[in-house]
């Protein structure tokens, strides 16, 4: 059973690795191009990882909100004022990895994310 999931596992990266071989030997014009190469990046397990864990330290600043000095406040106040503009541009660019607004609101789970970014 163990063997039969490592097989899969192998299987699924072949694909991939071939997909992204295959994205990267066409040459799309403009627009298709870049959308193509941020996707490469912008839509990996690793880069939802990290955006993970950028939440979760949002997530932190927040909690933390009137639990200290006021000097305290206005630090967390620029924190949060970055974690904002942070997920502001993850934003666009996962609008422009879907190519067009159009394209990135057909996912329910990325008009939930449009939602709380703005």
């Amino acid at each position: 059973n163990f063997l039969q999931e490592e097989e899969k596992v192998a299987e699924h990266r072949d694909k991939r690795a071939l997909n992204v071989a295959e994205m990267m030997a066409t040459k799309p014009a403009g627009r298709a191009l870049l959308k193509d190469k941020l996707s490469l990046v912008f839509r990996t397990d690793a880069y939802g990882q990290f955006i993970l864990l950028v939440i979760l330290g949002n997530t932190g600043v927040i909690c933390a909100f009137g639990s200290g000095t006021a000097d305290l406040d206005n630090i967390l106040i620029i924190m949060e004022t970055w974690f904002a503009f942070a997920f502001m541009i993850e934003l666009l660019i996962q609008i422009m990895c879907d190519g067009s607004l159009g394209a990135y609101v057909q996912k329910g789970s990325h008009v939930f994310d449009l939602m709380c970014a703005v």
